[in-house]
């Protein structure tokens, strides 16, 4: 039997010591025992036994009850009301800042354009400057000329 416990000649189980299935076997027992006495009692009980239930009572449990269902009826109508406006924030927000990532995309996008550009500019300004250097350097070799001619003629 599962290593829970055995059984003998009369169908009466020996459980061992370290048993996992007794305490259930053990309350569906007891809980089987309730039962069968719960339903002697009822059987004994006559009708005599249950008192007379008042009309105006049931009425009144009526009409309680059908305040509750109203009450529940509003505020569940209420909280889909909410959950609506809730879900139309969220949805405004989510389209916010989507247009917010598109329009820093295309910002991020015409300023690396803009970066490429204006680097190829520069580029063809150096170019043209080189004409520059090589006149840079006569008009220093001038000057040292002229410099020269200066302290010969003082």
């Amino acid at each position: 039997m599962d290593g829970a416990g055995t059984v003998g000649k009369g169908g009466s189980r020996d459980h061992q010591k370290h048993s996992v299935g007794a305490p259930v076997r053990h309350t569906q027992h007891t809980s089987e025992k309730a039962n069968s006495i719960v339903r002697r009692h009822t059987l004994q009980r006559s009708k005599a036994d249950i008192p007379p239930i008042d009309p105006e009572v049931l009425k009144e449990l009526e009409i309680h009850t059908q305040d509750v269902a109203l009450k529940v009826d509003q505020m569940m109508k209420s909280l889909n009301g909410t959950i609506q406006n809730m879900t139309a924030l969220s949805v405004g927000y989510i389209q916010t800042y989507r247009d917010s990532v598109d329009s820093l995309g295309e910002s991020v996008d015409m300023s690396i354009k803009g970066m490429y550009t204006l680097m190829a500019r520069c580029e063809e300004l150096d170019r043209s400057m080189q004409p520059i250097h090589t006149l840079a350097k006569q008009i220093r070799e001038i000057k040292r000329t002229l410099e020269i001619f200066e302290s010969l003629c003082k």
